[in-house]
């Protein structure tokens, strides 16, 4: 764990499954395909140190078999389907010479009844390394809703190495902020946010939810049979889900930068976690999420409950360096009581730091890390 806490990008493999938060509904024999596709990204140096340990133990245990020196390397590949994994809704996914792979051929039939789903992702090394099947946020289902057909191939605005650029394979989620006053400056980095829904007319910014990359400040405007509705003021109708707009730049009405529908109703899942103890035997699903802490008590009777989801009786709280005995109560609460300031200084790797503050995060019975976004704060010597 020490090792671990010193550098975790060194050692953290992460799952990205990106899709759209409103999907269509087909209807007859049609196939309304998900725009834009869903997509699964790996981000992490951990994968390649999984891959490293995995390539010398399966060399070895080839070796000791058959005496042969030549051995191919496994590669990560996987499966995308709706709803629980069958070998009938399957969907390859191929991340061969990449760290990324989309489907293009998804969609809900009109047989298909629900209202909600979710995508199921399994990742797999080789034929006997079974990584776990993760899963997407819940998606809606759209009914009775009709686009007009493409004329043009479609392109999505993807943020790659701190650049915008148009992508027909890969996209980006934004984070939509509603802007409380026209900044100063369109490219001003400085904003103030404001509560409420989004209406057309009022100022928004994008910001890209992995890099924290932002366009500048936009006017949204709506969109009606190819025709920007361009009206005083803020409108009283709020910007909808599978609603057609486009974004108007500041200081220059006849310049847009324009989005079809999808672009403000991407999201993304995170999912991230390491193998201490080297590769586990069993899938390193369900990846429990964390959402929130919650302080009780002081002094010796303090402790936290952290609420969430897919939390398991295996699971323990780590700070920092130093484990805890750990209360699960559900899949969506598990709790500890608070260890000691000096105790968690003496594991820590520095323990002549003067350490206030500390990640939690969690760690199975079998040594996978789930490192979380919480932090815990001692009250200063």
């Amino acid at each position: 764990m020490q090792n671990y806490l010193k550098n975790p990008s060194k050692y953290d493999c992460i799952v990205n499954i990106f899709h759209a938060k409103v999907v269509q509904k087909s209807y007859g024999s049609e196939k309304r395909l998900f725009c834009p596709p869903p997509f699964v990204q790996l981000f992490g140096d951990g994968w390649k140190l999984k891959k490293q340990l995995l390539d010398e133990q399966r060399l070895e245990e080839y070796q000791s078999k058959s005496g042969l020196i030549e051995y191919e390397s496994p590669e990560i590949y996987g499966y995308m389907s709706i709803g629980f994994p069958t070998e009938r809704n399957k969907k390859f996914l191929n991340f061969s010479s990449k760290n990324y792979s989309t489907v293009k051929t998804l969609y809900i039939s009109d047989p298909d009844k629900r209202k909600f789903f979710e995508l199921s992702v399994q990742l797999l090394y080789g034929s006997s390394c079974d990584l776990g099947t993760f899963c997407s946020s819940r998606i809606k289902v759209a009914l009775f809703n009709r686009i007009r057909s493409r004329t043009v191939s479609t392109h999505f605005l993807h943020v790659n190495e701190n650049c915008f650029y148009a992508s027909s394979s890969e996209w980006s989620a934004f984070s939509i902020y509603l802007v409380d006053d026209e900044p100063g400056s369109p490219e001003s980095e400085d904003f103030c946010v404001r509560d409420g829904c989004i209406h057309y007319g009022a100022l928004v910014k994008l910001i890209d939810s992995v890099s924290g990359m932002s366009l500048p400040c936009f006017r949204i405007r709506k969109v009606n049979k190819q025709q920007v509705i361009i009206s005083a003021g803020i409108s009283e109708e709020p910007v909808s889900q599978l609603h057609k707009c486009a974004f108007q730049f500041l200081g220059a009405e006849n310049v847009y930068l324009c989005f079809t529908q999808e672009k403000i109703i991407q999201h993304q899942v995170e999912y991230r976690f390491y193998e201490a103890m080297g590769s586990s035997i069993v899938p390193v699903t369900p990846v429990p999420i964390v959402k929130g802490l919650e302080l009780y008590g002081e002094s010796e009777l303090a402790r936290i409950d952290l609420i969430g989801c897919n939390f398991t009786a295996i699971l323990r709280i780590w700070f920092g360096a130093t484990p805890t005995d750990t209360f699960y109560r559900s899949e969506e609460s598990i709790g500890c009581f608070v260890p000691p300031l000096e105790v968690v200084r003496a594991n820590w790797h520095q323990p002549n730091e003067k350490l206030t503050e500390v990640p939690i995060s969690l760690v199975r019975d079998d040594g996978v890390i789930y490192a979380t976004n919480m932090r815990f704060s001692y009250k200063a010597d």
